[in-house]
Order: C-alpha cells, then structure tokens, then sequence
C-alpha cells in the first residue's frame, strides 16, 4: 500500500482495488449493524447528536434519496439490480480503459463506487431494503437520510467531478 503515499499507481490495482473495497464495505455493514443494535435499545427513537444531526433508522426500499419508495418491492430489486449491474459495467470501463484513472486518484474514486454500492446492493439482497440513518439537518430542513454507502458513492462522484475538471484545466 506504499503507492498510497506516494504518486505512482500500482503496477497491479486490482488486488488492492478489492481489498480497499472489501474494508469500506466491512465499516459500511459493521456501521449499519452497530446503528440498528443501539437503535433497537432505544426503542428506535430519533437520536441527537447535535444540533444539525441526528441517528434515525430507515428502511429505504427505494433508489438513492427515497426515490421510487412506492414501487412494489420486487419490481424495485429488479431495476436496482440492472442499475447495478450497469454502474459496475461503467465503472469498470474507467477501471482497464481509461488512462486518466490509472493514478491515485482513479483507485480512490473507484473504491469509493464499488465499496458504495456493494455496500448497498448487500443490503437489498439480504434485507429487502437499505439501512439508512444519517440524518443532516438545519432548522426544520431534513436532508433525505442516507449511509456510509451512499457517502462513499458521493464522495466518488465528487472526487470525478473534480479529477474532471482539474484535467481541463
């Protein structure tokens, strides 16, 4: 993991690619865990942490932010799969074709997606629904709850977005 430091890519990726991955998904799952075991002590009540955050538990049977909640749950768990299926398609073309994520900044971008929705599709296929509980919020404005998963997946389209940007510069 000495390539961490430093700026050259590994000669491999592929192996520290799944082992990172496979580390994010393990806090993911492990956060999602520990937050419905305290949850369920408290009788699933709300949270504070401070003024603009609070733990809650939802079960997002929906896309990303709620999305499609409505739709029947099987028809769900069949987009989602298809959505997935094309996410780690896509990513994985920038994985072996694209050359300007042959640096650091590709492997965290790519760790970020496939740890994020790994993290995620674990939840739907064994629970039926994602965990979210994070819950930022100001005033009376919630943002729609999310997890580590979805974290991880924004941080990675951050960071493109960025890496984008920066390259036509």
């Amino acid at each position: 993991m000495n390539f961490l430091l430093g700026t050259s890519p590994p000669n491999n990726k592929l192996p520290t690619l799944f082992c990172s991955a496979v580390f994010c998904v393990l806090i993911d799952q492990l956060s999602k865990a520990q937050i419905s075991k305290f949850l369920a002590s408290v009788n699933w009540a709300p949270t504070k942490v401070n003024e603009y955050l609070n733990i809650i538990y939802v079960k997002n049977t929906g896309l990303i932010l709620g999305l499609f909640s409505s739709v029947d749950s099987s028809i769900m768990f069949f987009v989602y799969l298809i959505l997935f299926v094309l996410a780690m398609f896509v990513i994985t073309k920038f994985l072996f074709l694209d050359p300007d994520m042959n640096n650091k900044t590709g492997f965290y971008i790519l760790t970020f997606f496939y740890s994020g929705a790994i993290g995620n599709t674990i939840d739907r296929i064994f629970r039926g629904h994602v965990i979210d509980f994070i819950d930022i919020h100001y005033k009376n404005f919630h943002w729609p709850a999310f997890n580590l998963a979805d974290t991880m997946i924004s941080l990675g389209i951050i960071m493109y977005i960025f890496k984008v940007y920066k390259d036509r510069e």
